[in-house]
Formats: C-alpha cells, structure tokens, sequence
C-alpha cells in the first residue's frame, strides 16, 4: 500500500514536470495540474481554469437525453453534491489533436467571459473523466428555450412577448460583442 502510494505521488509530479506551458504562468498552470486538471487542457485553456476545481462525473445522476448535436450530448441532470437540477453537455474530441483541443478550449474561454449577463447560460463547471475523450460542459438548467415554448400547441406570442424576447436577445447579443465575439 505504501508503495502504491509513492507510485501514485511520482507519477503526479512526473505529470507536473512534464507540463505543457503556452501562454499559463508557470505558478498558476502549476496549481491547475496539481488539482486534477489535465495536461492538454491546461496548456490549451488554463487561463479559463483559474479559480476552478474539476468535478466527478459520478457527482451528477443522469436524469434523461434532451438534445444532441454533431460533436455532443445534452442531457438533464441532478447534481447529487448541490441537489439542483443541471444541464449537463458531454462533448466528444480528440485530445491528441490539436484543432479539436483548441475548438474545445475557445469554448470554454468564449463560455467564460459570457457568464455574467442575465441573458446567457452560465457555464458552472467543468467534468474532464480520466479515461475517455470526452469532457463535460456542466449548465444552469431551463426548463424551455424559446423555440421549445414556441413550438407548445395552443402558444402564440403577443406583441409584448416578443418585443421582450428580442429586447432579451438584442442585449445577449450586445453582450456577445462588447466581448469581442461574433454570434
């Protein structure tokens, strides 16, 4: 047992030596990889890191798939450490590649410098499992979106309603690009 745990000890500081630094102060990419985070993605996106902590995929109880894209899954969950439903994006990658690590690490920097507007999903946490080449984007959940309540029978909006939708989305759309990002 003792043994293992001088193994385990010398291949996190192995890991730690052999970090690869572009852009992260050495301090702080320092801490990043001391806390779990993997090697790629601190290289590619540490300054998005800073301040977080990465979370266990087995802290979140699937609760059903609500959407699905080329690259992803959406699915709802329960987040069994905070007891609040989240939303929970499961992104497939190849972190051996470059361009996919960089297509991955501007999302989670563009998500992270668009979290403090009313108006945007805020990205809450990040799930990087150990063995696979996924990572898991972890959201505030709603409900609805605006084409899910759209597309509800009997639903029409009423001049109001959708001079206050799109105030919503011009002000997101504000937001965007007072940031320097094109949606």
């Amino acid at each position: 047992m003792a043994k293992e745990k001088e193994e385990n000890v010398s291949t996190r500081k192995k890991r730690l030596n052999t970090r690869l630094s572009r852009g992260v102060p050495k301090g702080i990419e320092s801490e990043l990889v001391a806390v779990e985070w993997p090697n790629w993605l601190v290289a590619a996106a540490g300054d998005a890191l800073n301040g977080w902590l990465p979370r266990r995929v087995d802290t979140f109880e699937k609760l059903g798939k609500i959407g699905q894209g080329t690259y992803s899954n959406l699915y709802k969950t329960r987040d069994t450490v905070l007891n609040k439903v989240a939303a929970l994006k499961k992104v497939r990658f190849d972190n051996l590649d470059p361009e996919s690590v960089k297509f991955i690490a501007r999302e989670i920097i563009i998500l992270r410098r668009l979290c403090d507007h009313p108006n945007v999903i805020k990205l809450e946490d990040l799930i990087t499992p150990p063995i696979n080449c996924s990572l898991y984007l972890v959201f505030g959940y709603m409900e609805y979106d605006l084409k899910g309540i759209q597309e509800q029978k009997g639903v029409k909006f009423s001049e109001p309603e959708i001079k206050c939708y799109m105030n919503q989305l011009l002000k997101r759309l504000d937001h965007c690009h007072s940031r320097g990002i094109l949606n």
